[in-house]
This record gives structure tokens, C-alpha cells and sequence, in this order.
């Protein structure tokens, strides 16, 4: 096939912002180092560091630091969180082995457990020199020299409401500690679960056709009650949708966008939960069980990153194809999708809406006539370069797991990227522009736009779910 000619543009060095209170932007290629520990928390030099090490998942080394309490420990019995729980509830906890992460109903706000087994139990981690408290607020930041407000602004979180306004993601509480709004434009608080080891044999993998999903209730990826919209409009939305398909029985399931400061995360699960027996006045009621069969079927994710490149930069009017079949590695995901780069000044935000939400079958003509050029059927992903943003519409996909209590995939997570020194030398040819888009390391973003998921669970062969919208 042959390319089109593209004559291009490029030549600013741009960072992916992440909200801190200390910036830490700068890259690294290395491996990440040994864990330090400080105090009672993990620290992390740089928050590279601290995300090759959560995406490498390897389990804590106890030596690291004899005082730190993980987040996934079990609950200590003589913690002083346990004040706050019932005598029934208390023995609960202990006889069940509950962790810090189901008993402060973690799972909804940090669904990644490989995030979450380095927080300390109180949620709070270091990077450089700041540390962060995550908290169902939002993330509290401070200076290391700080560290002892990081309570006395919890607290106060806890007794006065706290308003973000559209334009405001960082906040302060006290005079050294700001709250970050994590779960803006998110989802995900509500409960937390513990394991059953019922044993359930592994079935054929049953496809989004075959589930009944048309009786599913649907959600927007907000708030979807009275109290949560309210509360939603004052700390950032964190809303889990539930469906209550079968007495005892419930799926859960969230479409989320959260951004802890020191590391964000896009992505989506869907778990199984089972009614817990007693009567538990504080604890959540639902634990986890495992389900027979748990489905995920995501539909056009459009991803966006403000790219705020100069207007002198000469991108084309008309959609261009700069490459197809470029390789691109999603870890969450699981594998490589084949993405397709383009560019055009005359790309709308409907423009990209509309290729999302036509699906990848009707999607592929669509584009041929748009670019002039055929395109590849192997495309999974497209990235689309504007002037001031780079948006990614990734494709449908179903992703099936058996014998299990709870899945997750991750869309993008704390994700960087590099300019090439080529770009600044010529920013005008075409080897510029598919320079820059090297750069990105991964799939960009700074936030999910839209997307669609149809979250489904089986068990006792009855299936119960949610669609789930963001729009």
C-alpha cells in the first residue's frame, strides 16, 4: 500500500501531568530499585519506581520494614479500628481473617491489590518526598517534614464537607496538606468481600450473545442515588453499581477513572458477592464468593490526553494517515492490539464519539472512506492526534475467567511519555510525527471520555449483571 505523504510538525517536550505535591515528572529506563521503607510506610524514590513495581506484582518482602503494616494485612487484634465495630462484628473480623482492605472497604477505591498491598494500612505510601493518604475523600498530599497534619486533615475531612468545583482537582485542607480529587468523573465505594473456597468446575467460555444482558440494569458512571449524587458533587464520584439477581447473591461492578496523584489508573471489574450471616451493624454485609463464570465486554473507550501543542506546529487539515498495524502493549489488557495512528485538525470530539460507538466491524469501512487509503482489519485501537489533545478509541473486546470471585482490566494506568530528540531537530517532517507518537510509551491518557461495559456473573448457572456507561 502506499503511505501518504504527510508533511508534519512537532517540537515541544511535554509531561504527563499527575497532580503531587511534590512534581516528580522526571523519566527513567531503569529497572526499578530495591523498596525502601520509612517509618510506618513505603517509600519510593520517584513514581516510575513505584509503578514498575506495581505492574511487576511480586509479593512484599517482610524485611523491607519490620513496622510496616500492609493494607491486604490481616487486621491486628489490637488495633484501635476495631473501637468503631460491634462485638458481633468484631469476632467476625477475627474468626474470618479479614483484612485492612475489606474491613475499611478499600476494594471500591484501589481495585488494584498490587497498588494496594503497598499502601500502608492507613492507605498512605511515600514517593520523593511527599506522602500521600488515599482515603474515600479523595488523596491527601503533604511534605514528608508534614507528615503528623496528615491526621488532623483526615479528621477534619471527616467532620466539615469538602466542595470541588469544576475547575479544582487539588484543594487545601490545613496549610500543608491538599486534597486531591481522585475519583472525579469515577466510579467505585460501596463494599468489600472476603473469599469462599467453594470448589466450581471451569466451563466453556459462554459469549456476550449468549448472556441474557437485556434484562441488566443499566448505569451512567456516576452516582446513580439521591445521597450518592450529593455526595458525589462534594468529594468526586465513587459509585458501584449492584445488582441483586438472586436472594443472598449480587454482582458487582464499576466502570472507574481514578487519579491518586501519585498514580492513576483507568479501568473496569466486576466481581460476585455473597450475603454475609449475622447482624452487622458497621461491617459490609457482602463478601466475596466465587462465581462460576465472570464476563467483561468493554465497547469503544475513548481515552484522552491534553497534548497543548503550539498552533505554529503544522498538522494537517484533513484526516492523515501517518501508520497502521503499530503494536501497542496494554498491561491490563493482557496483550498487544494492533493500533492505527492518524491525524487531522478537522477530528471533532463527535467525530471520535461516533467511530467509538460504532463498534469494530462497521468502524473499519468508515475509516477507509474517511482517510482515502484501505485500512488494515487486524485494527483494535486507533490513536488520533489534534493540536491540542491525543485521544485513543479502543475496540470491543469480551474477556471471560472461571472459578473465580472477582476480574479486572486495566485501560491505562500512570502512564508517561518521551519527545525524541529527532523531533526538535526537524519538526516538520513526517519522520517527526511518527517520532512523537514512539514516544508514547502507551496507550495516553489523562482521562476516560466515554466508553460502555456489560459486567456479568453466573452462579448456581444464574446469571446477573450491569451495563455500565460513560458518556
Amino acid at each position: 500500500m502506499k503511505k501518504p505523504i504527510v508533511t508534519c510538525f512537532l517540537g515541544s517536550l511535554f509531561l504527563l501531568f499527575v497532580s503531587s505535591c511534590t512534581d516528580d515528572s522526571e523519566l527513567s529506563n531503569d529497572l526499578p530499585t530495591p523498596l525502601r521503607s520509612t517509618s510506618s510506610f513505603l517509600a519510593f524514590s520517584n513514581k516510575e519506581e513505584l509503578k514498575g513495581i506495581i505492574e511487576n506484582g511480586q509479593p512484599l518482602t517482610r524485611s523491607v520494614n519490620a513496622e510496616f503494616i500492609s493494607l491486604m494485612d490481616v487486621v491486628n487484634e489490637d488495633d484501635s479500628i476495631l473501637s468503631q465495630f460491634s462485638i458481633e462484628e468484631r469476632n467476625y473480623i477475627k474468626e474470618n481473617a479479614l483484612s485492612y482492605y475489606d474491613v475499611l472497604e478499600y476494594e471500591d477505591i484501589v481495585p488494584n491489590e498490587n497498588f494496594a498491598r503497598l499502601l500502608n494500612s492507613k492507605g498512605e505510601i511515600q514517593v520523593n518526598d511527599s506522602v500521600y493518604r488515599i482515603t474515600h475523600f479523595g488523596t491527601l498530599c503533604t511534605n514528608l517534614r508534614n507528615v503528623g497534619e496528615l491526621e488532623v486533615a483526615y479528621r477534619q475531612l471527616q467532620e466539615d464537607a469538602v466542595k470541588f468545583t469544576v475547575d479544582s482537582h487539588v484543594i487545601p485542607i490545613t496549610p500543608n496538606v491538599n486534597l486531591i480529587n481522585s475519583y472525579d468523573s469515577a466510579s467505585g465505594y460501596e463494599e468489600s468481600g472476603e473469599s469462599d473456597n467453594n470448589d466450581i468446575s471451569v466451563m466453556t467460555r459462554t459469549v456476550t450473545e449468549a448472556i441474557p444482558y437485556h434484562t441488566f440494569p443499566h448505569f451512567s458512571s456516576e452516582s446513580h442515588t439521591a445521597v450518592g449524587k450529593v455526595l458525589g458533587k462534594i468529594f468526586g464520584d465513587r459509585s458501584v453499581k449492584h445488582h441483586n439477581f438472586m436472594k443472598g447473591f449480587r454482582v458487582k461492578g464499576s466502570l472507574y477513572d481514578y487519579d491518586y496523584g501519585v498514580y492513576s489508573e483507568v479501568g473496569t471489574y466486576v466481581a460476585m458477592r455473597k450475603k454475609r450471616g449475622g447482624f452487622l451493624r458497621k461491617l459490609n454485609g457482602w463478601k466475596g464468593v466465587r462465581a462460576e463464570e465472570l464476563s467483561i465486554t468493554y465497547r469503544g473507550i475513548v481515552l484522552e490526553m491534553k497534548t497543548k501543542l503550539p498552533n505554529t506546529l503544522q498538522i494537517p487539515k484533513k484526516p492523515t494517515l501517518l501508520r497502521e498495524n503499530v503494536r501497542l502493549t496494554m498491561n491490563g489488557i493482557g496483550k498487544q492490539l494492533f493500533c492505527l495512528d492518524i491525524c487531522g485538525l478537522e477530528f471533532t470530539d463527535k467525530d471520535i464519539m461516533k467511530f467509538a460507538g460504532m463498534g469494530l466491524k462497521a468502524a473499519i469501512p468508515e475509516l477507509k472512506k474517511l482517510l482515502g487509503v484501505s485500512v488494515s482489519n487486524k485494527t483494535q485501537a486507533i490513536r488520533i492526534l489534534t493540536q491540542s489533545k491525543v485521544y485513543v478509541v479502543i475496540f470491543d473486546n469480551q474477556v471471560n475467567e472461571y472459578n473465580t470471585e472477582q476480574v479486572r482490566k486495566v485501560f491505562s494506568s500512570g502512564v508517561k511519555f518521551y519527545v525524541s530528540s529527532d523531533i526538535i531537530k526537524n519538526p516538520f517532517s513526517l519522520k517527526s510525527a511518527i517520532d512523537f507518537m514512539n514516544g508514547l510509551r502507551e496507550l495516553p491518557v489523562k482521562r476516560m471520555v466515554a466508553g460502555e461495559v456489560i459486567l456479568a456473573g453466573k452462579i448456581n448457572n444464574r446469571w446477573g449483571g450491569m451495563i455500565i456507561k460513560k458518556k
